[in-house]
């Protein structure tokens, strides 16, 4: 039974290696740490006792694990609602927080953002009136998807002399957490421009291909609990 036991870690742990290379490598060093594990346990020699250590050990590495692997998913599906390139939620999410907004915070101000963008679209909603203000004719920004529309109304705002009327008008576009989206924004597209390519250049900013491949490991991650805990 132990011997079936460690064939199924041993299987389980390959098959993490595979995925959390991809997904967890660059973040924490998963990926080492699966194969040093995967080479224990192939051991002839591996003792029972040692075994046990090692799972309450790697307990707590998939507990790390999965709660990263987890956080890219929420990432990936945030950037998916607010309906921008996971690339672009993640530089424009670093240019918030230096404005003192949280990931959650932005997330919410975007998706009202882009609701309004929609409705505008449709010459319906409360923004129209706020977007008229600033740009004078909707064709100007219907055409815009939500990044576009963003650095738009950026730089529509680093214009505006009124501060009253621009607190106004951020709380149509963005809700309660318009007036802190402002000091995001008024720089204009330029200034968040800086602020995304210091996101990359502090190597911030994961690629596509490591965001997609956090539900797959978060499911290996899954499969790995179920075996330590049989």
């Amino acid at each position: 039974k132990a011997k079936k036991k460690v064939r199924g870690f041993k299987q389980s742990m390959t098959e993490l290696g595979k995925s959390a290379s991809l997904a967890l490598g660059p973040l924490n060093g998963v990926a080492a740490r699966v194969t040093a594990f995967s080479g224990l346990v192939g051991s002839a020699t591996l003792k029972m006792a040692a075994f046990i250590g090692i799972l309450v050990g790697f307990g707590g590495l998939l507990v790390a694990a999965k709660k990263t692997a987890a956080a890219l998913d929420d990432m990936r599906k945030s950037a998916e609602t607010v309906g921008i390139s996971v690339a672009a939620f993640q530089e424009l999410s670093f240019a918030a927080s230096q404005g003192g907004l949280r990931v959650e915070e932005f997330t919410s101000a975007m998706t009202i953002f882009a609701r309004r963008l929609g409705e505008v679209r449709n010459d319906t909603g409360e923004a129209t009136r706020a977007f008229k203000i600033l740009f004078g004719e909707l064709s100007q920004i219907k055409g815009k998807n939500v990044e576009q529309a963003l650095l738009s109304v950026a730089d529509a705002f680093s214009r505006m002399e009124d501060p009253a009327l621009r607190a106004s008008l951020a709380a149509d576009l963005f809700g309660r957490r318009g007036i802190r989206m402002i000091k995001v924004l008024e720089k204009g597209s330029e200034g968040l421009e800086a602020m995304r390519k210091k996101a990359r250049e502090l190597g911030i900013v994961l690629e596509d291909s490591i965001i997609a491949q956090a539900t797959l490991t978060t499911d290996r991650l899954d499969q790995m609990g179920r075996v330590i805990s049989v």
